[in-house]
């Protein structure tokens, strides 16, 4: 299994991060659904997954 998959979600992690520590999204906003977050990032929704997934393990995000 390649490694680029695995630092592109951390790449991501980490911007995302940023951007609600910044008040991008601000605490109790919900986020854009899967689907758009994928075309804005310009990768898969598995990604997506991955990334929300390593939010929510770092208490960042809730996901329902």
């Amino acid at each position: 299994m390649s490694a680029r998959p695995h630092r592109l979600t951390e790449h991501d992690i980490e911007q995302w991060i940023a951007a609600i520590s910044s008040g991008q999204y601000p605490v109790g906003t919900k986020l854009p659904t899967g689907r758009v977050l994928a075309q804005i990032h310009g990768v898969s929704q598995a990604v997506i997954c991955d990334v929300a997934g390593g939010l929510q393990a770092e208490g960042f995000v809730d996901t329902r």
